[in-house]
């Protein structure tokens, strides 16, 4: 049942960032008055966006969010922060361990501080967005999980 509830997560996560980075570009571009601002260039970033989006949200949804689940459900301790919180960090290191990469495979290495932290903030978003919705949707199917096995109601004391 998580990984399928990740799987569900995965477009819609995609989806936040692709609307997160549209919202971005299309400000700074409009700020800047580029010829990237037309709505054509946008939908072209958008298309390409959402095939990135889908790459970087799937590990998170697909993988760390259904473990960090299990982990959590043995000890017993499943909220919805810790959850979330395991959403937004995993998210935060998967897009610097992306950032690093594509740095480290580049032939001009230069970093952009305002870039990272644009990616870092879409990341952050989607690990929040993804991580709540999952902890709720799990919250909502498997409640046994979260509030300990369902007993009878505790017999009248005589």
């Amino acid at each position: 049942m998580p990984f399928a509830v990740g799987a569900i997560l995965t477009p819609v996560g995609a989806l936040v960032a692709t609307l997160a980075f549209e919202i971005g570009i299309g400000a700074s571009y409009r700020a800047l008055g580029s010829w990237l601002a037309s709505a054509d260039m946008l939908m072209v970033f958008a298309a390409v966006w959402l095939t990135y989006a889908l790459a970087y949200t799937a590990p998170v949804t697909l993988v760390v969010l259904p473990l960090v689940y299990a982990a959590l459900r043995r000890r017993s301790a499943l909220t919805i922060a810790r959850i979330m919180a395991a959403a937004l960090l995993a998210a935060i290191l998967l897009m610097w361990t992306y950032i690093g990469v594509s740095e480290f495979l580049a032939e001009k290495r230069e970093f952009k501080p305002v870039l990272t932290a644009g990616f870092t903030g879409i990341g952050a978003l989607v690990g929040l967005v993804v991580g709540t919705a999952f902890a709720y949707i799990m919250r909502w199917k498997r409640p046994a999980d979260w509030f300990g096995e369902m007993t009878a109601a505790p017999a009248p004391v005589t």
